[in-house]
């Protein structure tokens, strides 16, 4: 636990850390590379943030210090933040829970090692009541609290206690009495609880001996609330509740080995498993050691993203989202600017805001959201169009500068495209200048140059009679259908050079594979079936060559080797992870221009 000099545990040998990829290569996985806006630090002493909850209608921040102190902050409109009041509680043991009311910003409870439970009125600054269970003789070890959906219930949890139990104690706020507790649900100390998003009955907990055990609190009995148990066989750090598309419940478990365990609430099946290297081919990093999930967040949406990021430099480096994706964790956001190694987080789905503490004892608020962002529709969402990590050049050019249209004479093509812009295309790209004035040149002699301009769209026969590469590839279908920006059965210049960057040998083989994956995933389901990959034997062998039980053997082989998830199907994640390790991938996914 964190006591008045907290250190991290990684950083006491520190190993080497660094990107995958190269920064260019970073700006396109990541759609937005965002920098702070508003920071604060919490105390001139040093602390470190490890609790923070964000009242119902986002205007307040309460933050506990390891210092013993639980501080307020204002969210003023447009993101600044401002200390509210430094002093809101002061205790003799360590925080363990800090939570707000659903329905009332004003309201706020805090529990405490020792266990006691403050309930505060944020607006006179005052504690209203306090809630303890002393039915054992003495006061209980607190680990953590909550408060469920129509704010009538608070649990709290807590540690082993000397009689071998661990508790999970409930009050009722309204009535401010003790109503009960459960204690034959864990076996070691409980880490975590959280109360259902919608249903105030559904309750969850997690605990070190691997178990989240799912409660329906209506009940009269413990054995009739218990009504689901995942067992992670791991000690669990958070967990938290999501939904799926279909509106399945789901809930998400981070371990204290930065894993990510994801299970279906109803079926109790597991949905996915991302391991700490996983996570870290993820985020684009080398270093698996330095792994850190700090936590899952709704996104609003029906979906969900996990903050992680890197110890190495004490956190400074990297911390980035990921998003998931039809079990696949997928590069989102990258967040710069960060100074310290994370502990805890919030999100702000109304305002796109993200907001952190951590081990520096610093309060950092990142706009997810800007102005500019909420008018560009060029970035290709993965979550809403199926195309994942894809965005394209000139959705990149377009906010840099206005492209002019010109009209110019047949082989003119240094006319309408200046030596900046040919330099930022070659920056933004894998291509020489030389190749792309080439494809320019090309496509100019589809309309003589007359009414050209460079997102000038044209029909995809004409553009595969200009590329022999095209017209005799046996993907060339999939290749038109993934490149084409509008997925009209039209092509433009700037979708010509996303193709041949992506097929270029530079292209690291990564990126190569992420784009492999949408090529190869005929039926665009966001996975490689059995039936993708017979389908990918057929257009190889032109339909002829392979028995349809050899192609069977060929899609079992390769779904055993690849399938990391062992659910029949290969996801983004699992192929580029294949694919990284066979180096001849990129000679078999290259033309030249």
């Amino acid at each position: 636990m964190y006591e008045e000099d907290p250190q991290s545990s990684d950083e006491e040998s520190p190993v080497p850390d660094a990107n995958t990829c190269s920064s260019k290569e970073l700006v396109k996985l990541f759609q937005q590379e965002l920098s702070p806006g508003s920071e604060v630090a919490a105390s001139l002493k040093r602390t470190c943030g490890l609790h923070i909850s964000q009242s119902c209608d986002y205007s307040t921040l309460a933050v506990g210090l390891s210092r013993r102190e639980l501080q307020l902050y204002r969210v003023r409109e447009g993101g600044e933040l401002a200390l509210e009041n430094g002093s809101l509680g002061r205790y003799e043991s360590g925080i363990r829970g800090v939570s707000f009311f659903n329905g009332d910003p004003n309201s706020l409870a805090c529990c405490t090692e020792a266990g006691d439970i403050y309930l505060y009125d944020v607006r006179s600054g005052s504690e209203v009541h306090r809630f303890e269970d002393t039915s054992e003789g003495r006061k209980k070890t607190m680990t953590a609290c909550d408060i469920n959906r129509n704010d009538r219930v608070l649990c709290a949890s807590s540690e082993v206690q000397k009689n071998g139990d661990s508790y999970l104690l409930f009050f009722d706020v309204r009535e401010r009495a003790y109503l009960g507790c459960y204690w034959e649900c864990h076996s070691e100390d409980i880490t975590h609880v959280r109360f259902h998003p919608t249903d105030p009955d559904m309750f969850a907990s997690a605990s070190v001996d691997g178990l989240t055990n799912v409660f329906d609190i209506s009940k009269l009995t413990e054995d009739d609330a218990m009504q689901y148990c995942f067992n992670v066989e791991t000690s669990i750090d958070a967990i938290n509740w999501h939904t799926d598309p279909t509106g399945r419940d789901l809930v998400s478990c981070v371990t204290t080995t930065n894993e990510l365990h994801l299970y279906d609430v109803e079926s109790q099946d597991r949905v996915a498993l991302f391991d700490r290297e996983q996570i870290t081919q993820s985020l684009r990093r080398t270093s698996s050691i330095d792994c850190n999930v700090v936590a899952t967040h709704n996104d609003g949406n029906g979906s969900f993203f996990v903050l992680a990021g890197s110890n190495y430099n004490r956190g400074a480096d990297c911390l980035r989202t990921l998003k998931y994706d039809n079990k696949c964790l997928l590069p989102d956001r990258s967040f710069g600017g960060n100074r310290q190694i994370v502990r805890a987080s919030v999100y702000n789905e109304r305002d796109q805001y993200l907001i952190a503490t951590g081990e520096a004892g610093l309060i950092t608020l990142w706009k997810c959201r800007d102005g500019s962002s909420e008018q560009n529709d060029g970035t290709v969402n993965s979550a809403s169009k199926g195309l994942k990590q894809k965005l394209h050049l000139g959705d990149i050019i377009r906010k840099i500068w206005m492209l002019s249209v010109r009209r110019m004479p047949m082989g003119s093509s240094t006319s309408i495209i200046t030596n900046e812009q040919l330099a930022e295309y070659a920056e933004l790209t894998y291509l020489s200048k030389s190749e792309i004035i080439y494809i320019l040149q090309k496509v100019l002699s589809l309309d003589g140059g007359r009414n050209f301009s460079l997102t000038k769209r044209f029909p995809e026969p004409e553009m595969v009679d200009l590329f022999p590469q095209l017209k005799h590839n046996p993907f060339r279908d999939r290749l038109l259908h993934v490149f084409s920006s509008e997925n009209d059965d039209q092509f433009s210049f700037e979708d010509l050079l996303d193709l041949f960057s992506v097929l270029s040998e530079k292209c690291p083989l990564a990126v190569k594979a992420t784009w492999a994956f949408q090529v190869y995933d005929f039926d665009n389901d966001n996975l490689i079936s059995k039936e993708d990959i017979v389908e990918l034997c057929d257009r190889i062998t032109k339909h002829d060559l392979l028995e349809s039980e050899e192609k069977g053997i060929i899609a079992d082989l390769l779904l055993r080797e690849i399938d990391l998830q062992n659910n029949g199907n290969i996801g983004e994640f699992e192929f580029v992870h294949a694919m990284c390790k066979m180096p001849e991938f990129r000679q078999t996914f290259s033309c030249r221009v």
